[in-house]
């Protein structure tokens, strides 16, 4: 008996000691980026996994960090880097989600700023945000710091329990957690890092001209082909345009400097817009964007904030794609039509804060800022920017219009339809 209960303890005293040890293991790598366990460089600085698990890392990450400048967006806004120099000294957290809506951000902005300690604002505005309040299946509303109506909530440790208890003890996370170990690159800096799991992944797909490609075929996949109809946005009284008016509100309220901008889709994603009849609906979304900033500021008797359109065809949306299957050659400022690159980033930065760089040169003719009183001529001017492509880069507009009609043949023929 006594034999057995001493086996007992030996089985039970290493069970337990394997699980203080994957804690202590999970817990110190921290592949989620959910615990203020250190940093270091060559052992789990670098967390590709946080990346996979975005809206639980950065749930967690932000309220640590209590940041004063808030960067906002979708996933084309994650090219924006919290390091910029116009920043220097301040504490900068960028939480762009992909795949989201304008509710969500919303929400984790209120989040973000439990403790009133953001000041400024950077916001990526794209059109898909505003279809309606959907939130992604991964977004949990309890693990946010305040209510919807901005009331503080008390610590809920029903959910904390359940977001930590598999961070610490589970195969996944222990698999996670080996996986971002051998991620590490060295002792190479985390924005170098960045940028070659970035290039590693353009090759891997086929180079810059393949990427593209892919990202067309998949918009087409999601296109209906229906006839469109003006949408009528009900006069910025939409529920996308409803957030929109909360979001500004919330920051003249809580004093805090907002700027926003509209993404600069490359000039091929546009090209497609034009063929699907999106083209109309995004212009229509604009004018409601000024209408609503606009509206506020007066309402609560303050100066707007500025709006800065980097979308249609300028100098950088034009940029050249290399050939098909050349992945040695790669773009500057784009991964594929919707995502630019960190360096791009900087400039669009620049622009937004009127920096000029010792490094960087502004680029003529990036970004329209966007008033209620020169609305229509500068969205005139950004339609006849269309020509400077159409004689730039005849052959990209013949191949985005071959894709479509691909997708549009090819639709016709599986869903019967002439």
């Amino acid at each position: 008996m006594r034999m057995a209960l001493r086996y007992l303890r030996i089985f039970f005293g290493l069970w337990l000691g394997m699980l203080v040890l994957i804690a202590a293991f999970n817990g110190w790598i921290d592949p989620y980026d959910m615990f203020p366990s250190p940093k270091i460089q060559g052992v789990n600085a670098n967390k590709p996994e946080a990346d996979v698990r975005q809206r639980l890392s950065k749930a967690y990450g932000v309220s640590r960090y209590d940041p004063e400048v808030l960067i906002l967006g979708t996933s084309r806004g994650l090219a924006i880097a919290p390091h910029h120099p116009v920043w220097e000294g301040k504490k900068v957290y960028n939480l762009a989600l992909a795949g989201t809506s304008l509710f969500e951000l919303y929400r984790y902005l209120q989040h973000a700023d439990a403790q009133h300690t953001v000041k400024q604002l950077i916001w990526g505005l794209d059109w898909f945000e505003f279809a309606d309040n959907i939130t992604s299946p991964e977004f949990v509303d309890a693990r946010l710091r305040v209510a919807a109506d901005g009331s503080p909530r008390a610590f809920n440790i029903k959910q904390y329990l359940s977001d930590v208890v598999p961070s610490l003890w589970s195969f996944e996370a222990l698999n996670a957690s080996v996986g971002t170990w051998k991620a590490q690159a060295g002792n190479a800096d985390l924005a170098a890092w960045a940028a070659q799991r970035h290039y590693q992944r353009v090759r891997d797909r086929g180079g810059n001209r393949a990427m593209f490609r892919d990202f067309e075929n998949l918009v087409m996949a999601n296109e209906s082909f229906e006839p469109r109809r003006t949408i009528n946005l009900s006069a910025g009284q939409g529920p996308g345009m409803k957030t929109l008016r909360a979001i500004v509100r919330y920051c003249y309220t809580h004093n805090i400097e907002a700027k926003f901008f509209i993404s600069p889709s490359h000039a091929r994603l546009w090209e497609l817009w034009r063929l699907t009849g999106d083209e109309q609906t995004i212009e229509a979304w604009k004018r409601e964007l000024v209408q609503v900033i606009s509206d506020e500021a007066k309402a609560l008797h303050r100066g707007e904030f500025p709006l800065w359109d980097f979308s249609g065809y300028n100098p950088v949306t034009m940029e050249k794609i290399p050939a098909l299957g050349d992945v040695e050659q790669q773009m500057r400022w784009y991964w594929e039509d919707s995502h630019y690159t960190e360096a791009l980033g900087y400039y669009l930065i620049d622009t937004l804060y009127a920096y000029q760089s010792r490094a960087r040169s502004r680029i003529p003719g990036f970004g329209i800022k966007l008033t209620a009183a020169a609305l229509d001529s500068q969205l005139r001017q950004i339609r006849m920017a269309r020509s400077d492509y159409l004689q730039q880069a005849p052959n990209e507009i013949h191949e985005v219009e071959e894709i479509y009609s691909q997708a549009k043949a090819f639709h016709a023929q599986r869903y019967h339809k002439n």
